[in-house]
């Protein structure tokens, strides 16, 4: 497989991503405080399934710096995963292109579908355990998630 992403371990508003393109393996935690990187994790799902050529991406906060999984369709479809020293909702320049790999939409929509529903059960235990002890900002994107998983199925 091109591309796989797991997503783990939600503490205190930090969870674990572990990207892998083609041999190369990116590991890194990312916060919650600037953006639902989930939900634009699900929206780039959408978009690698779909015939859009503006691209899409989604922004891992490191605080400061940040990572960005971007999605872009001239005459292939491209992952490209670009970092910043400083970040917040959006990665500041100077922005670095890490790696950039040809990929199937379908095949990697899946694997973010798959991704998505693994930690899906960590999310909603935070939410259901009430705002004191809530360990992610932002509630679970499945009208999103059901988007994608309809649209490779």
């Amino acid at each position: 497989m091109a591309f796989s992403i797991s997503i783990e371990n939600l503490r205190f508003g930090w969870l674990q991503a572990t990207l892998s393109f083609a041999e190369r393996k990116y590991e890194f935690d990312f916060s919650d405080v600037s953006n639902d990187a989930l939900r634009e994790l699900a929206q780039l799902g959408l978009f690698l399934v779909s015939d859009e050529h503006f691209g899409c991406e989604a922004t891992f906060w490191l605080e400061p710096a940040g990572y960005e999984l971007q999605a872009s369709r001239s005459d292939e479809l491209r992952l490209n995963l670009r970092y910043a020293e400083h970040a917040f909702s959006k990665l500041f320049p100077p922005i670095t292109t890490v790696d950039s790999i040809s990929v199937d939409g379908t095949s990697c929509a899946r694997e973010i579908a798959r991704a998505l529903r693994r930690i899906q059960p960590q999310l909603e235990s935070a939410i259901v355990q009430g705002p004191e002890t809530k360990s992610w900002n932002y509630t679970f994107p499945l009208e999103l998630v059901l988007q994608v998983e309809q649209a490779i199925a």
